[in-house]
């Protein structure tokens, strides 16, 4: 598996989420992909035996980001309820 970590992924409308990227070793191209989003650190997300990990042994590229203005994220954080 590789991993890039703290990349800053622009939104439509410039904020920048923090962001961990998971792939299985020596693949290139275009993979299927999972994303997860997070309201507590992305870090929680981390190998071994995560759900990066499993899914990238698996052939998924896998995204992990913290939610806007949590930890690394930019933007101002926004909880809405449920209706």
């Amino acid at each position: 598996m590789e991993v890039q970590r703290d990349l800053m992924i622009p939104m439509r409308d410039g904020v920048r989420l923090a962001t961990d990227l998971y792939r299985p070793k020596g693949m290139t191209g275009a993979l299927p992909t999972i994303l997860i989003r997070l309201p507590t650190t992305r870090q929680r997300i981390a190998p071994p035996r995560s759900p990066a990990d499993f899914s990238a042994s698996h052939g998924y590229a896998v995204v992990v980001q913290d939610v806007r203005g949590k930890f690394a994220s930019k933007g101002p954080f926004a909880c809405t309820k449920g209706t």
